[in-house]
């Protein structure tokens, strides 16, 4: 309220998490590690070099990339593998102001002279995959992610501790003193407790109210993927022979932004924003 000023030590937050691990792998599928065992799809993973009937498949793609891949064969009409101009500006009309590209890039600039673009310069390019994440994510019928109401509905309230696997306490309120300080500004706290075992997807949202106000405000999801770890033969030097461990990291990091303060002012009607991260 504009009466009101804000102070952060008026603000408190309440950080909610649910899995969506299940409704990833229905829509994405999965993917054999090296161990040899059936994982969920991970968010961002390079395709590398596979055969022709591996590639029409997108195998070991991460998902950005399998949505970048599958956008390029249905552009490429004619499947010779090159997506001319002409094909391009048919899926993405000059007039309509549709690019597949961030800002500040276009087709000419990428393909130069040859006036056509080769699968590996499309999966460089390509800044639409988020877009069709967040379409999947934000499934209303599935859940309402994005104000205090939806969190409190489908999601589950993060412990005191921090610890995602103990349950949590309706009437407690972290403080901003409970939030780590980070390089860029931002507060981050710590969570542990997520299961790693399947590269299970996390989504985080925080409640932040003004306890001089009672005002409430979601802030902005994070998607958080935990990769399971695995066993990695390392290179062996001298008389030292064994295995090394690739352990993830103990504890995802949910950022809640710039200025505790920020959210406060904003409209309740703000949009819901979506960010998808990468944990190791």
């Amino acid at each position: 309220r504009a009466a009101t000023p804000l102070q952060d030590r008026d603000m408190q937050f309440q950080v909610y998490w649910t899995e969506v691990t299940a409704q990833f792998q229905e829509v994405w599928g999965s993917v054999i590690d090296s161990s040899g065992a059936n994982r969920t799809r991970l968010i961002d993973n390079p395709c590398g070099s596979v055969g022709p009937e591996g590639a029409q498949l997108g195998l070991g793609c991460g998902v950005r990339q399998w949505i970048a891949r599958q956008q390029f064969w249905a552009v490429d009409e004619d499947g010779d593998g090159l997506m001319s101009r002409e094909e391009y500006f048919r899926a993405y009309p000059i007039e309509k102001g549709d690019s597949a590209f961030a800002e500040g890039e276009s087709f000419d600039n990428i393909a130069g002279i040859s006036e056509q673009l080769a699968e590996w310069q499309w999966l460089d390019a390509y800044a639409r995959s988020d877009d069709v994440l967040r379409e999947v994510l934000k499934d209303p019928k599935l859940r309402t992610f994005w104000t205090p109401c939806g969190m409190r509905a489908t999601g589950v309230l993060l412990a005191p501790s921090g610890n995602a696997s103990e349950p949590g306490m309706p009437n407690h309120w972290f403080s901003v003193n409970d939030f780590q300080q980070l390089e860029d500004g931002r507060l981050g706290l710590a969570i542990s407790g997520l299961n790693d075992d399947n590269n299970n997807i996390y989504m985080l949202n925080i409640i932040v109210r003004n306890n001089v106000t009672g005002e409430e405000a979601a802030f902005a999801v994070h998607t958080v993927q935990r990769r399971t770890p695995l066993y990695v033969p390392p290179d062996i030097g001298g008389a030292e022979v064994g295995l090394v461990v690739g352990v993830s990291v103990s504890a995802a990091v949910a950022v809640i932004g710039i200025s505790v303060a920020v959210v406060m002012t904003r409209s309740k009607k703000m949009r819901p924003r979506l960010r998808v991260r990468k944990k190791e």
